[in-house]
């Protein structure tokens, strides 16, 4: 939690010659915590 927020790190490889697919990434985070399905996310890439 971070200032009344859960924050999740995600390890996702990908090739860096081609864009990030952004619904994948949602995919995955969904796969990883089902429980989060359906509410807001915000994604950070770094």
């Amino acid at each position: 939690m971070h200032k009344g927020r859960f924050v999740m790190t995600l390890a996702y490889k990908y090739n860096p010659l081609f864009k990030i697919d952004i619904k994948d990434v949602f995919e995955k985070i969904i796969e990883k915590r089902p429980t989060l399905r359906g509410k807001h996310l915000e994604l950070y890439l770094d």
